[in-house]
């Protein structure tokens, strides 16, 4: 209340600085908190003075920087509290959080307009932030998202079946997210889907892949019908087997693989 409308001005410092690559991460992170904080408690002043874009916005910038592959590959620990004070991860939750609270047009909206350009670029880091935008804002915008599914759909299997692996994480990453939420209307577009996660899944050996590939199928077998699961019963039992016995240290894991096993024999 003391800051009044200087808030505003306070938050467009953070903005920057949470933006800027030559300033220490530990120090962005700060300004990415003050960020999430602010989305939180003041609300009411960010949707009124429209700041929500701006927000999201560097949420996106900041989430297409580049990261290191074989981290991100090998790291299947959401809660890692080490990295969840990285830039990257941050602006993730910023996302996460601003769309559920601040106005439809200022965050999801701004998302879909800057999809376009995201998703086609030749930029592999721009592509993977794209998926992961679209899958972090999903929970606020479940209906808006129902009313785009056909474009969603088309630009995942995109990213399903692109060349670089990391923009196949995040495709992977981005549909289980959506299965949560709309679960009744992805899993309609099985014969779609699935042949391209067992594919991604066959064609890989980390442990994050394996992650994102379960919870998809998992919640895409939930809602499928015997026939359409007889179809995949054999390779996909074969793979699960199979990831369940190169897994042995890793137990959280090994949860969500029998998981999907127990789905696809139920």
């Amino acid at each position: 209340k003391m800051l009044g409308d200087d808030i505003i001005g306070l938050l467009q410092i953070m903005i920057e600085i949470s933006a800027n690559t030559q300033i220490d991460e530990e120090i962005r992170g700060y300004a990415l908190k003050f960020l999430l904080s602010a989305v939180n408690f003041k609300k009411n002043k960010i949707s009124s003075k429209k700041l929500g874009k701006d927000i999201t916005l560097v949420a996106l910038k900041i989430v297409s920087e580049p990261v290191d592959a074989e981290t991100e590959l090998e790291d299947d620990d959401d809660d890692n509290e080490n990295e969840e004070s990285t830039p990257s991860r941050l602006a993730l939750r910023l996302i996460d959080v601003a769309s559920t609270v601040l106005p439809l047009s200022q965050v999801v909206g701004t998302i879909f307009e800057q999809l376009p350009h995201m998703l086609e670029s030749s930029n592999l880091f721009e592509r993977r932030a794209g998926f992961l935008a679209v899958g972090y804002a999903v929970s606020g915008a479940p209906d808006f998202y129902s009313t785009k599914l056909d474009k969603i759909l088309t630009g995942l299997v995109a990213g399903l079946k692109d060349a670089e692996i990391l923009v196949r994480l995040a495709a992977l990453r981005a549909l289980a997210m959506l299965i949560i939420d709309l679960k009744d209307l992805i899993s309609v577009h099985y014969e779609t889907l699935l042949p391209l996660i067992i594919e991604i899944i066959d064609s890989a050996s980390n442990v994050t892949i394996y992650k994102y590939g379960c919870i998809s199928l998992d919640g895409l077998i939930e809602f499928m019908s015997i026939e359409g699961i007889t179809k995949y019963l054999e390779p996909l039992m074969n793979k699960l087997f199979h990831m369940l016995q190169v897994t042995t240290e890793n137990p959280k894991l090994r949860a969500i693989i029998v998981s999907a096993i127990g789905s696809t024999a139920y």
